[in-house]
């Protein structure tokens, strides 16, 4: 896939970009620029990857990524519909430059995912619970937050990657030579790692950290701040009647519910849209998936 550029501002877009940011930072948490951070990722002990790297790392992770949690919705017209929804959004990520890339996933759980390198994926069941194209949107730009920041190798090689590598995974971690590092080797070491930390979360404050971002994309895409806190109290209802819902999206419920508290606060004053219309690739995402409670038994 190409690489996406940031599109041009308007003036409407660029003061809603300030406002958005200033607004965003009352967010908290840690781990980075609002606008996605620098063009490497550095971890505390770890390795700085170059974009470059990062797109190859995370395109030799993605599709054995894809087929452990369901594997792609086999239905090339929503997978489209979900390119067209979030390619838009890729184009309002400010740099570094990634080969972004979205897949639709066969799989009921409320959720989405990413890898290093610009690689998302979406369950068909996150689709069911949005209320609307600006939801979806915001899971999107929320996991473009993650990768864009570098949040899952600065997690494995912190202090926290301890408990996902062995000694030897972890000093090989951090020993790779971003001149001359094996991009293969490093793939097959740490593909189950990244994967489990990618369907688990990386912590509070990297959550918050992502929730930011939503806030940048939006501002150039024209999408609805406030859905964001919606989706996310959706989504701690569904895990305080069920505690499988949780996913990857959740800071566990009552933090999640603190997350959308704190979106709707900076939302209330953004200059955005209170709401935007849905166009028609998301019409064609909610004809295939239309809204419904997720069943116990999806959900396990």
């Amino acid at each position: 896939m190409s690489v996406h550029r940031p599109t041009r501002l308007t003036r409407r877009a660029a003061l809603a970009a300030l406002a958005g940011s200033a607004l965003a930072a009352g967010l908290g948490g840690c781990g980075g620029d609002v606008a996605g951070g620098p063009a490497t990722v550095a971890g505390t002990s770890g390795p700085a990857l170059t974009a470059d790297q990062q797109s190859a790392l995370g395109a030799r992770l993605f599709a054995g990524a894809i087929d452990a949690t369901g594997g792609a919705y086999r239905n090339p017209a929503a997978q489209a519909a979900l390119r067209s929804v979030a390619e838009p959004l890729f184009a309002a990520m400010p740099d570094p430059p990634l080969g972004w890339e979205i897949v639709l996933i066969d799989g009921e759980r409320p959720s989405a995912w990413s890898l290093p390198g610009g690689k998302i994926a979406v369950n068909k069941g996150l689709i069911r619970v949005a209320d609307g194209e600006s939801a979806l949107a915001a899971a999107i730009a929320h996991e473009m937050g993650h990768t864009a920041q570098g949040h899952a190798l600065a997690v494995l090689a912190g202090p926290e990657g301890a408990q996902q590598l062995d000694p030897a995974a972890r000093a090989a971690l951090a020993a790779f030579d971003a001149q001359a590092g094996d991009i293969d080797a490093l793939a097959r070491m740490l593909a189950r790692p990244l994967l489990t930390l990618a369907l688990s979360g990386y912590g509070p404050g990297r959550e918050r950290a992502a929730d930011r971002a939503i806030f940048t994309v939006f501002a150039r895409s024209g999408h609805e701040p406030a859905a964001a806190a919606r989706l996310l109290r959706a989504l701690a209802a569904l895990a305080a009647e069920d505690a499988p819902a949780t996913t990857s999206l959740m800071t566990g419920v009552a933090d999640t519910r603190n997350r959308a508290d704190s979106l709707d606060a900076a939302a209330a004053f953004s200059p955005l849209a209170r709401r935007t219309p849905d166009g028609a690739a998301f019409a064609t995402l909610r004809s295939v998936f239309p809204p419904r409670q997720p069943m116990q038994d999806d959900l396990a």
